[in-house]
């Protein structure tokens, strides 16, 4: 009797200890980074908010929604085919009977079998597409991934797999803020990989960028069958916020943990990229470059002689003459090549040649490419992970008339002054930047800017691809009267013109503007020619001049001329010193004013 009770006791401190053992199990899982990037969890928030991906959807907590997660598995075998990713996730770490007798076949998922078979992932790669700085949702250019093997019948097959804003209307005003504020539609898409690249690179003119990724195989399937679950589901896009960044990065955080542990306190696709190389994650990188990237980019390294060799090779459609010529040195010849291959796509995807002329030239050039001695690496030209930090913060100290004090904080992305040489072109993208000045003499605080949006690109123009620059902007800026006196006033800028790229480190530009300002005591509109020179210098440095002049049509016939100097020096990739001299004048009354600003930014 004794002894059988001896048992009894043993048995229930055994189910009492197992028991405890698989909460403590579980309570280890559900805060395990790997599981948070399953739910798409970070900073004590759920991301991806639909009912058919949440368990847990009314009231969504991690903890819940594993209980939830594992009572159906056990009660439903073919649960697995829906969510195979957090199936096996926890086959392999929760110490579950019924999850471990079920074993890890889904040859009774359909659909899913389907997928595995059509969609393979034996090599994953991030992609990153070029920023576009007019779309609303990839200004700040986009990050997707990329699977690839052979299918079931053995042909080799590529997918995208991206998170997109559903865009309902072309209202720029509208399209920015509800993507900013409101949130719109995102959906998650699954397409063939080559229609998404010719978008980009033709339609859009943007370069691509493919990331191999160091995926160990657990890891890798994890990602394939993760991106299954996500099928059919539907959440809020937001660009700041759960955006094509924020979901390229919960998948990459299945391929690396501490990914997702990364203090961001929000996600661009540069951040995507730049954590993948901290982490590493990378093998190696490739560019698909545009076709305009091509021509623009190694068109100021040929001289001007050599350039109409080049028109006249791609008029014959031949490439012997420059390829037998002693005037080119190898490494021309091979810039040359990439000319004449970009200009031949251009050329034929605006129908301006045949399709027998095109494919003729375009395998010339890819034999005569065989042939050549040096090989050209685009990717050492530019790299997403070395552009700048998408968010800065500045103090400054201006001196002149008054002695003042600044605070600048842009909350995205970049300005002219910034270190762009990774960018296809020079160019000033800014979301939310303000400035506030405190007064020594006056002790008082003001505002000196606010720009809501302004984006400036100064395309390069060459005579084969043509090529405008551009400035969009509105917010409150500083407008001044014919005595020099700045009134605040809400204002929108448009301008247009040509930027020549003198030689590769110097753009000369001019563009011509016309804009409207609205105060508290007037309204007008005004004109403005601008022209200015952007050297980027050794030691990486940078020089700007500017000069315009604001001719003011309704208020008071007031002519300002402004002339500005900048010199940036970047210290390293989060730091950067600035001298700016400033001088304003104002023509009918020989007015004029000189200041300089001292700035340290820091960027993160």
């Amino acid at each position: 009797m004794i002894i059988l009770i001896l048992v009894l006791m043993l048995n229930t401190l055994i189910s009492v200890c197992f028991a405890d053992f698989q909460n403590l199990e579980k309570k280890s899982i559900h805060a395990s980074p790997t599981w948070k990037a399953l739910l798409h969890y970070k900073n004590k928030k759920f991301f991806h908010k639909d009912k058919n991906f949440l368990l847990s959807y009314g009231s969504p907590d991690l903890l819940e929604e594993l209980n939830l997660t594992i009572n159906l598995f056990v009660k439903d075998p073919l649960a697995k085919c829906r969510f195979p990713a957090r199936y096996i996730f926890l086959q392999r770490h929760l110490k579950e009977r019924k999850l471990q007798n079920a074993g890890g076949s889904f040859k009774e998922c359909k659909g899913f079998s389907t997928y595995l078979k059509k969609a393979p992932a034996r090599n994953i790669q991030l992609v990153y597409a070029a920023q576009n700085i007019l779309s609303s949702t990839s200004m700040m250019g986009h990050s997707f991934l990329k699977l690839s093997g052979k299918n079931d019948i053995g042909d080799e097959v590529s997918h995208s797999v991206n998170y997109f804003a559903r865009i309902k209307t072309h209202n720029p005003l509208w399209l920015v803020s509800t993507s900013l504020f409101l949130g719109m539609e995102g959906v998650v898409f699954f397409k063939p990989y080559q229609k998404i690249i010719d978008r980009y690179r033709i339609e859009e003119k943007r370069n691509v960028w493919e990331i191999d990724l160091n995926l160990e195989p657990f890891k890798r399937t994890l990602i394939h069958y993760h991106i299954w679950e996500l099928k059919n589901t539907k959440t809020d896009y937001f660009f700041i916020g759960y955006n094509c960044a924020t979901f390229t990065h919960f998948l990459l955080a299945l391929g690396h943990s501490k990914k997702i542990e990364n203090g961001h306190w929000w996600i661009t696709p540069g951040d995507v990229i730049k954590d993948a190389y901290a982490f590493g994650m990378i093998n190696y990188t490739d560019l698909i470059a545009s076709d305009h990237w091509l021509v623009k980019n190694f068109f100021p390294e040929i001289k001007e002689v050599k350039l109409e060799d080049i028109k006249k090779a791609f008029d014959k459609r031949t490439f012997k003459y420059i390829y037998s010529s002693k005037h080119f040195s190898e490494k021309e010849k091979l810039m040359a090549l990439k000319i004449l291959q970009g200009l031949n796509n251009i050329r034929y995807n605006e129908k301006k040649i045949s399709q027998i002329d095109y494919e003729k030239f375009g395998k010339e050039l890819i034999n005569y490419e065989k042939k050549r001695p040096l090989i050209l690496n685009l990717s050492k030209f530019t790299n997403p992970y070395k552009t700048p930090q998408d968010t800065q913060f500045s103090m400054s100290f201006i001196g002149g008339k008054d002695n003042k004090l600044g605070i600048n904080f842009l909350y995205a992305s970049t300005k002219l002054r910034d270190d762009n040489r990774q960018f296809l072109s020079e160019r000033q993208l800014k979301l939310a930047d303000f400035k506030l000045l405190y007064n020594f003499k006056d002790k008082k605080i003001e505002l000196d800017t606010l720009t809501f949006f302004e984006a400036l690109s100064l395309v390069p123009y060459d005579p084969l691809t043509k090529g405008l620059s551009f400035n969009v902007k509105t917010g409150i800026h500083k407008h001044y009267n014919s005595n020099l006196r700045p009134n605040l006033s809400f204002d929108v800028e448009l301008a247009s013109g040509l930027n020549f790229r003198l030689a590769k480190d110097i753009d000369l530009y001019a563009m011509l503007g016309l804009g409207t300002a609205i105060s508290k005591d007037f309204y007008y509109l005004y004109m403005f020619p601008t022209f200015g020179m952007v050297i980027r210098e050794v030691f990486d440095m940078k020089s700007l001049f500017n000069v315009r002049l604001d001719n003011n049509f309704l208020n008071d016939k007031s002519k300002i001329l402004t002339l500005s100097f900048e010199q940036s020096f970047h210290l390293n990739p989060s730091h950067t010193l600035s001298l700016k001299i400033d001088s304003l004048k104002e023509l009918e009354q020989n007015m004029q004013e000189v200041s300089f600003e001292f700035s340290h930014i820091y960027y993160f």
